[in-house]
């Protein structure tokens, strides 16, 4: 897990609304969006700031920009090249590899994008980069347009809030013998010298979106996995199953994040006896038979 970079400004994020406004075929939709332009820019500039300071929580939708919803949507909804240029630029802003799974949950690839604070409340939000989370369409769907309860946020925004960059994502492996069958369960627990508030929202997210409990589920195909490529790389080449596997965690928490699920699973097994004594009998047995 690990925060998205922003869509580099200049050009504004309002300047990008109003060049999608710019092209609108529809003169009514545009005339209308063209006169709450210096509204919309408000909204911008109170959305950005609620960012910035961690109070996205206090940020209201306003009734009169929302009776304009299905025209704030089509700057969205129908896709021009205004529209796909700002989903280029988020993609481009990453670090090469960064999108590889989605932000939400880590499992699957981005498929879609959320509009972390909902269209339903806040339309006018609609094409703002800060606003728009590659993420896969379960995370899409199961998040939906809950943004607060009790006036807490249920869900981290990935570009701005604050995400430990100490190790706060555990796994916990049972092992069976002689078996890449294992038992792995996960669990999260709040470094020392974290906020509280913050981690407050990381548990939250994690909750709502049931992560701990996906990724135990995913576990297992996953060890497979990372068997066989230990396997293969101890026949062919020799070495430690621990080296092996720690310069494959470097790199993928460079891109994922060192609390990425699949990073800590790895590096649990790398520390793991009976998973690195199979995986050397295994190799060993591959290769004589080579």
């Amino acid at each position: 897990m690990k925060i998205l970079n922003k869509v580099p400004c200049p050009p504004s994020y309002i300047k990008r609304h109003n060049d999608i406004v710019e092209v609108k075929k529809d003169a009514l939709v545009k005339a209308s969006l063209q006169v709450l332009q210096s509204s919309v820019t408000l909204r911008y500039r109170s959305f950005q700031s609620a960012a910035r300071q961690g109070n996205l929580h206090l940020l209201s939708e306003d009734p009169i920009l929302r009776k304009k919803k299905d025209q704030f949507l089509s700057c969205y909804k129908n896709k021009t090249k205004k529209t796909l240029a700002i989903f280029t630029e988020i993609e481009n802003a990453q670090l090469d590899g960064a999108l590889a799974k989605c932000p939400y949950c880590g499992i699957t690839r981005p498929s879609s994008y959320d509009h972390y604070m909902p269209e339903e409340y806040f339309p006018e939000l609609a094409v703002h980069a800060l606003n728009l989370i590659p993420c896969c369409t379960l995370c899409n769907s199961s998040k939906g347009a809950t943004f607060l309860v009790a006036n807490r946020r249920q869900y981290l925004h990935f570009y701005s809030d604050n995400i430990p960059s100490e190790l706060f994502l555990f796994a916990e492996v049972t092992t069976r013998p002689n078996t890449v069958a294992y038992a792995v369960s996960f669990r999260i627990e709040k470094p020392n010298m974290f906020s509280s508030r913050d981690w407050i929202l990381i548990e939250t997210h994690y909750r709502r979106l049931k992560l701990l409990t996906k990724y135990k589920n995913e576990a297992n195909d996953e060890i497979s996995t990372i068997f066989s490529s230990c396997k293969a790389h101890m026949k062919d080449r020799g070495g430690s199953v621990l080296s092996f596997l720690t310069d494959i965690c470097d790199d993928e928490a460079e891109q994922l994040g060192e609390n990425h699920w699949r990073v800590v699973l790895k590096r649990t097994l790398a520390i793991t006896p009976e998973f690195v004594h199979y995986v050397i009998a295994e190799a060993t047995k591959a290769r004589s038979h080579a």
